[in-house]
């Protein structure tokens, strides 16, 4: 009996961080809802935004940078296309097993410094492509010296 109330008690204590990480995603999930519904854009065009960061957001991106990349988006009146096309890539990228960090961090950086969003699009495109060579090349080299 006491030891299956201690298992009760440690599993109840050991499950607070992951409650604790969810409240914090719903509250995320809760302000990037809000950040969409204030801006400008069309319903259609919220929706599609919204869809994409949650889509994202399961995808592993962080929703902190999610967040961050809409409201910086939307402070700079950027077209909820290229917003999209933003996280889009990040998605990719990700599910192409490179890593989405660098990308997230050109979009801030283009935010920050209020680059046209082409540009953005663009710089994120070419460096998406570089690293896509660059982990093919270093797979090619690893199977070639696996063979030597």
């Amino acid at each position: 009996m006491a030891c299956s109330a201690l298992i009760f008690i440690f599993s109840l204590f050991s499950s607070f961080p992951i409650l604790a990480a969810s409240s914090d995603n719903d509250q995320t999930l809760s302000q990037l809802e809000q950040v969409i519904a204030n801006s400008l854009y069309s319903e259609f065009q919220k929706r599609m935004v919204l869809n994409t960061a949650q889509n994202a957001i399961e995808k592993g991106i962080s929703p902190e940078d999610t967040l961050s990349i809409v409201k910086g988006s939307i402070n700079n009146e950027v077209d909820a296309y290229n917003i999209k096309k933003f996280l889009d890539t990040a998605i990719t990228a990700k599910d192409d097993g490179i890593s989405e960090t660098p990308l997230i961090n050109k979009v801030k950086e283009g935010l920050a410094k209020k680059v046209d969003e082409r540009l953005i699009v663009n710089v994120l495109n070419q460096k998406s492509e570089n690293m896509k060579i660059a982990r093919d090349l270093l797979s090619k080299n690893e199977i070639s010296n696996g063979e030597a």
